[in-house]
């Protein structure tokens, strides 16, 4: 396992202690709520065992369902075990039998019918597959999609980001229910769910909690030397505020809450930089771009902001398009304030790497005024968070937080509020598992002989 590991990742890669107790409840059957920090290495860990048990000639499941909550995520991945899985070795990766790798989203529908043997997807197909309604194909072939959830594993990567009233409890209801419960094992991947909400989903699915531990988190390339600190902005994000804090050998990253947002902050910074004669090159990312432009920008950012990249000097305006799962790393990270969680999430783009990367600041900014208070944009239903967010961030204002820290503010801040809907969830549960059969099972299956 260790050799494949190491094919998987790299010739130097050694299996963390937290990614080799993942694979082995993996093996051994069990549902996993893995919470580790962003850049850890948590992708690798569910995929190691589906991979090492086909080596071994006893697969531990037909195929392996990777589902994340953003179509730019499940691009990026997509990307990343493609190239490991298929195409570095000569011979493959496993000699044996040929592992295909695919992707279905709303903007890439190349495997309609979950035909690979890996197939990385949004929440959505998955669980409209679940419910006998694929996005992705015609009533008359629903069944074929959920059958083949039959007998899988499905990994739920970032589930901190899927909407709590639907996305989330329609997975714990398939997760639990007699109709996949068995039949199927679950992953799920978190890095700023708060504590009780992670008990009470093991408690839930039956599942093994598995995290990283505070020792071993410091022996993490990515964390053992990592100084991220978190400065509170009482002004809203503004052009001039960023390039006064960009240096000229540095990378500053910029993440707004809305498209509008981040167009409007884009032009400021453009507009400054003409005027100063400054050259520093200026991206612009977000969802309205056409994937074709917006893959070509990703690619050309890569160069700025990924492990290896040499390039420096350069400033990026984007939006929760690289909120989480882009392995990015900027020294300058400007942020319009959101929930805990987010904000958490957002600062794994800072620091990320080990050093000489391991050293960056982190600026949050007050949200501009709207009417009689502030624009939420797509928080407006998280006001309290907003509030709780912005008072604890006042507390800690210029210090340098480890993960335990960011875990102590994500617990601060959703903890109890979670807890009201956690504290809750079996009833939760049962009622949407009631709404599920009635509107996906009552109906006979589609005839499609």
């Amino acid at each position: 396992m260790d050799k494949l590991f190491a094919k998987l990742v790299g010739k130097d890669a050694v299996m963390r202690p937290f990614q080799r107790r993942v694979v082995e409840a993996i093996l051994e059957g069990k549902n996993v709520i893995m919470r580790a920090p962003t850049g850890s290495g948590k992708t690798w860990a569910p995929i190691v065992p589906f991979l090492y048990s086909i080596e071994q000639g006893t697969p531990m499941a037909d195929r392996l369902f990777f589902a994340v909550p953003l179509r730019s995520l499940a691009s990026s991945q997509l990307g990343s075990l493609k190239r490991v899985i298929t195409y570095r070795e000569n011979p493959p990766l496993l000699p044996n039998e040929e592992i295909s790798v695919g992707i279905q989203t709303g903007t890439t529908p190349h495997d309609p019918h979950f035909l690979n043997r890996v197939v990385i997807t949004t929440i959505d197909q998955l669980l409209s597959s679940y419910l006998f309604s694929a996005y992705s194909v015609g009533r008359s072939s629903a069944n074929i999609n959920a059958g083949s959830l039959i007998g899988s594993l499905i990994v739920a990567d970032e589930v901190h980001l899927y909407d709590k009233d639907k996305a989330l409890l329609t997975l714990l209801e398939a997760a639990g229910s007699q109709r996949l419960k068995g039949l199927a094992q679950f992953v799920l991947m978190t890095a700023t769910l708060p504590t009780q909400a992670v008990a009470s989903l093991a408690e839930h699915l039956d599942a093994e909690i598995i995290q990283v531990e505070e020792d071993e988190l410091f022996s993490l390339p990515s964390h053992k030397d990592k100084e991220r600190y978190y400065h509170w902005e009482p002004s809203p994000l503004s052009g001039q505020a960023v390039i006064k804090k960009h240096q000229d050998n540095s990378r500053s990253l910029v993440i707004c809450n809305t498209v509008n947002r981040a167009q409007e902050v884009y032009l400021e910074l453009k507009e400054s930089l003409e005027q100063s004669g400054e050259k520093t090159p200026l991206y612009l990312l977000h969802s309205r771009f056409y994937e074709y432009d917006r893959k070509r920008i990703e690619d050309e950012l890569e160069k700025y902001f990924n492990a290896s990249a040499e390039r420096t000097n350069v400033i990026a305006v984007t939006t929760q398009v690289v909120e989480a799962g882009l392995d990015w790393s900027a020294e300058q990270l400007h942020t319009e304030l959101a929930p805990a969680n987010s904000l958490v999430q957002r600062a794994g783009r800072c620091a990320r790497f080990p050093s000489p990367r391991n050293r960056g600041n982190v600026y949050i900014y007050e949200l501009k005024e709207k009417g009689n208070g502030r624009d939420l944009g797509p928080y407006h239903k998280q006001a309290e968070e907003i509030k709780l967010t912005r008072y604890n961030l006042e507390k800690v204002n210029g210090n340098n937080l480890s993960f335990k820290d960011e875990e102590t503010l994500i617990d601060n801040v959703h903890g109890e509020i979670d807890s009201q809907f956690f504290g809750d969830l079996d009833r939760l549960v049962l009622e949407r598992s009631i709404r599920v059969e009635d509107e996906a099972f009552s109906e006979p299956y589609p005839d499609t002989t």
